[in-house]
């Protein structure tokens, strides 16, 4: 693409990185000296290792082998599902293994962004993948998709359900690959069509390159086990006081407008109702129907949340339903 011959995004890229990481010294990107480059010309700092389909990687002590391997799962993972923004071009000649052992990631030009929403669908997802929850994982990759003209989303979700249990067989016997788990739910896709954002076949580019890298230096690697170790700091994490609190603020000012307009949309509601019963029978009881004034309320705020924290669709046209029903036939 334009971008990728572009050499200034490759640079602007190369900084990201580096400072998506600068807490990880094992990690390297190339050092960009922009006083020396142009659109056409890249001065970047020399990457001396080796590549980690090098059989003089084998040379390294077990020890080595191991920590390059759990260095590598700890970077894709984080990449994909913390920082959304990761290398998109990733295979063996893209990598080098310096000493310490530490791992350099070159040829930045390509790279593929989840913007966040899609990014906690796949932290979810991704997590009960590698923790075998079935029905969970099948439902969470379901959310990310576009359902297209007379698709089948439930058709879609039971095949991948049986996809997944079939898999999961597998790996009792030592024989699973994550990557090619993930490619398998997504051709299975077109059948019911269903449509994946382009990202999401970037992101098993980046698997896939992460598992034979793995199995290259460890034939019995179990990547489910590996994965699960890097993905639930990053899911822990985003359950956090301070990560969930975040998240409030952000949605702060969307929220204290409506806090501000409620006594209003309140007393307004109130006197609707009382229009209403007033001009039906008389009640036995004045405050027959707060019950369901208030569990509209509710459902009116539960949706107004759902909004500003981007949940999804369907939640939110329910509770608005279950608040105007409530409130108009609320006995």
């Amino acid at each position: 693409t334009v971008r990728e011959i572009d050499l200034v995004y490759e640079a602007d890229h190369a900084e990201l990185f580096a400072a998506n990481f600068a807490n990880s010294p094992e990690i390297v990107f190339p050092k960009i000296y922009r006083q020396f480059s142009t659109r056409d010309v890249l001065c970047m700092s020399f990457m001396n290792g080796i590549k980690p389909n090098d059989p003089e990687i084998l040379s390294l002590s077990a020890a080595d082998q191991r920590q390059i391997i759990d260095i590598g799962t700890f970077s894709i993972i984080k990449m994909l599902f913390e920082d959304g923004f990761f290398h998109a071009d990733l295979h063996a000649g893209n990598l080098i293994i310096l000493p310490g052992p530490k791992i350099a990631f070159i040829d930045l030009g390509m790279v593929g962004r989840f913007d966040e929403k899609v990014m906690r669908i796949m932290l979810y997802y991704f997590y009960a993948l590698v923790n075998g929850d079935v029905e969970r994982s099948a439902k969470h990759l379901l959310a990310m998709a576009k359902v297209g003209r007379g698709g089948d989303p439930e058709g879609f979700e039971r095949s991948v359900t049986d996809l997944l249990r079939r898999f999961l067989l597998q790996a009792h016997h030592g024989n699973f690959s994550l990557a090619q788990l993930i490619l398998e739910s997504l051709r299975l896709s077109s059948r019911y069509r269903i449509f994946f954002p382009v990202e999401m076949t970037l992101m098993v580019k980046a698997l896939v390159t992460f598992e034979g890298v793995g199995q290259f230096l460890s034939p019995n690697l179990d990547v489910p086990a590996l994965s699960r170790k890097h993905i639930q700091r990053i899911y822990s994490q985003h359950f956090s006081f301070d990560n969930l609190y975040k998240h409030f603020m952000r949605g702060a000012p969307e929220l204290l407008d409506f806090m501000v307009r409620l006594p209003k949309l309140a007393s307004d509601s109130s006197r609707s109702l009382e229009d209403f019963l007033n001009d039906g029978n008389k009640q036995e009881n004045p405050l027959s129907g707060l019950k369901s004034a208030l569990i509209a309320g509710a459902c009116v705020v539960g949706m107004v949340i759902s909004v500003v924290q981007d949940g999804h669709p369907a939640l939110s046209v329910s509770l608005l339903i279950a608040a105007i029903l409530f409130f108009i036939f609320g006995k």
